[in-house]
């Protein structure tokens, strides 16, 4: 697709907009995990925070081992964002190699 057709296309279509801005939100998200992950995705604490529903301290509540599961959201997207772009890296690679 030549880019004045990608960029009239972004121009006019609203679906087309409001993706290119989720996919913007979602890599940003994920790229400053470290940074807006109030709490660390691995470390779990049993005692105090066993399933605890959404609110509080814990925006979307905690796991069954005690860990926030915001944070790991945000961990978990960087992970998916990276093995999608390493797909779509390889793909190529492996369509010219065949």
């Amino acid at each position: 697709m030549p880019p004045g057709v990608l960029r009239e296309r972004l121009r006019r279509d609203r679906f087309f907009q409001l993706g290119v801005v989720l996919v913007g939100l979602v890599g940003a998200a994920a790229l400053l995990a470290p940074w807006l992950a109030p709490f660390d995705p691995l470390t779990g604490d049993l005692r105090n925070a066993y399933l605890l529903g959404p609110g509080g301290r814990f925006l979307l509540g905690t796991d069954s081992q005690g860990r926030d599961v915001l944070s790991r959201v945000l961990y978990g997207a960087r992970l998916s964002l990276s093995v999608g772009l390493i797909a779509l890296v390889m793909f190529p690679i492996g369509v010219i190699g065949s």
